[in-house]
């Protein structure tokens, strides 16, 4: 498995820790645990097999994070654009990891390493 869910006071299974569904108080209802950006795509969209599809079908669904995170944005106050390349309020459609830091910088996600004993 790419990624897990993660529950209150769970420690995370891989070394990258997401917090994604932002309220509009600026709380994250979920939290999600990948081992690499292609897996942390995957918790977005709720697809385990994300990171073994084609090119083609990942860039499709980078454009349809973006589409989705852009319009709650919006809905928010904060308008942005999609682009594959960077800029100022940009979600970057070029990789898994642009579009991460991206979201990032927007503050619609938090990444963070997990922490280790």
């Amino acid at each position: 498995m790419p990624y897990c869910v993660l529950h209150p006071n769970e420690v995370a299974a891989f070394p990258l820790v997401m917090l994604h569904g932002r309220t509009p108080e600026g709380h994250f209802t979920r939290s999600s645990s990948g081992t690499s950006d292609a897996a942390l795509i995957g918790a977005l969209l709720d697809d385990p097999a994300y990171e073994d599809e084609d090119d083609e079908y990942m860039m499709r669904q980078r454009m349809h994070l973006a589409t989705v995170s852009a319009a709650e944005a919006a809905l928010a106050g904060l308008p942005l654009i999609i682009s594959d390349v960077p800029g100022l309020s940009v979600l970057n459609i070029r990789s898994d990891s642009t579009l991460l830091a991206s979201l990032n910088e927007a503050h619609l996600i938090e990444i963070r390493e997990a922490a280790r004993d």
